[in-house]
Order: C-alpha cells, then sequence, then structure tokens
C-alpha cells in the first residue's frame, strides 16, 4: 500500500478492526486512525522508509501489508475481503 503526506489511503476490512500496530521505529511518522471496520492512512513526513502494518479484526483474522512513501499514489482506497485479498475501489 501506498500513501503520501498529502493523501490518505481508505483501507476497508470484512469486520471491525480490533487492533493494529505499525513498525514502532517509525510510529510518529504515519498517522492512522480508525472508524469501525476502516483504516484511514497517511505519512506525516515525507520520505519515509517502508515498513510493515499488522491488523486484527473483532472476528480474530489478522491481515499483514507493507506500507510505502510516495509522493502520487494511485490506489486511494482498498477494500479487503476476508482471504485477505485486497481489491482497489
Amino acid at each position: 500500500m501506498k500513501a503520501s503526506t498529502d493523501k490518505f489511503i481508505t483501507v476497508q476490512f470484512p469486520a471491525k478492526v480490533d487492533f493494529y500496530q505499525n513498525s514502532v521505529s517509525i510510529h510518529d511518522k504515519i498517522g492512522i486512525r480508525q472508524v469501525d471496520d476502516i483504516l484511514f492512512i497517511q505519512f506525516l513526513e515525507p520520505n519515509v522508509q517502508e515498513t510493515n502494518l499488522f491488523v486484527k479484526t473483532v472476528d480474530n483474522k489478522t491481515y499483514n501489508f507493507l506500507l510505502q512513501y510516495d509522493n502520487d499514489p494511485q490506489e486511494l482506497i482498498l477494500k479487503v475481503d476476508e482471504t485477505n485479498q485486497k481489491y482497489i475501489g
């Protein structure tokens, strides 16, 4: 998944998000806000190194992603189905 400092991405899961965690070393460089089954993700600083994102939903399913900084991300809406497949909305 790619995001920037001026464009956030929206990631929608099949169930409400229970917990999420990104790499602690860059925790203050990424803004993540959760509303029910959606995460809004945006970088707070440019050119941040690639990191991982772990997400657990209330139905006890887990998802893992790589987050990358991109000046102009093209895929701004991602829908994740129960098989951990990502779909561009």
